[in-house]
């Protein structure tokens, strides 16, 4: 919620089995978290159930803030 991509769909790794309807299996899914530690295990969690278009933002919103679009806050 402090940082986020422009039309993401935000969904806590905690969430993820009970959302995952909302995600299309067939599109490009990049899963991002603070630092890419939760994102990892959401990309496993997908390419387990299916998924084979999932990608882990590596490092997270934080590198994406560094190295990509300093306009997105970092915590």
């Amino acid at each position: 919620q402090i940082s986020h991509l422009k039309g993401a769909t935000l969904i806590p790794l905690g969430d993820l089995a009970k959302r995952v309807n909302e995600l299309d299996s067939a599109e490009n899914i990049v899963v991002h978290c603070h630092v890419g530690g939760r994102s990892a295990q959401a990309t496993s969690f997908l390419k387990n159930i299916g998924f084979s278009k999932v990608k882990n933002l590596r490092g997270g919103i934080d590198a994406w803030s560094l190295h990509i679009d300093p306009s997105v806050p970092r915590y």
